[in-house]
C-alpha cells in the first residue's frame, strides 16, 4: 500500500506498507529534497506540477518517483531456494525519491530479436 499526502504547507509525506514483510516505510518530502530532484524533472510533464506547489498536482510526480529497494524481483530471487522453500529475509528496505531518469516508470523490460 502506498499513500502520499500533504503533511504541511509545501511538504508531503509518503508512506508504504508491505504486508508480506510486515514492513512500514515513510519519507518526508521537503522543499529541500525537491531541489535535488528539480534539475532532472521532465520540462513538460513534471516540472510545472512540482513548481505549482499544489499538493494535488505534486502528488502524481512524487508518487511516480518513489523508489523502494530492494525491488520485488530481487526480493523474490533472494527469498527462493532451489527446492522452492522460503527462507528468512535478512535485508533492509529503503525508500527514496528517485532523482534521475525521466518521467514515467518502467513496467516491463524485455529483449527481442529482430531478424
Amino acid at each position: 500500500t502506498l499513500s502520499v499526502y500533504e503533511e504541511a504547507h509545501n511538504e508531503l509525506r509518503a508512506h508504504a506498507y508491505l504486508p508480506e514483510y510486515a514492513t512500514a516505510l515513510q519519507i518526508h518530502i521537503t522543499p529541500e529534497l525537491l531541489k535535488d530532484v528539480l534539475p532532472n524533472l521532465h520540462n513538460l510533464l513534471e516540472r510545472p506540477r512540482v513548481q505549482s506547489v499544489d499538493p494535488k498536482e505534486m502528488v502524481h510526480v512524487i508518487g511516480d518517483r518513489l523508489a523502494l529497494t530492494p525491488t520485488r524481483t530481487r526480493l523474490v530471487n533472494m527469498n527462493a531456494t532451489p527446492a522452492g522453500e522460503k527462507k528468512a529475509l535478512t535485508t533492509k528496505f529503503s525508500f527514496r525519491l528517485r532523482g534521475r531518469g525521466g518521467a514515467g516508470r518502467m513496467i516491463v523490460r524485455k529483449c527481442i530479436t529482430v531478424s
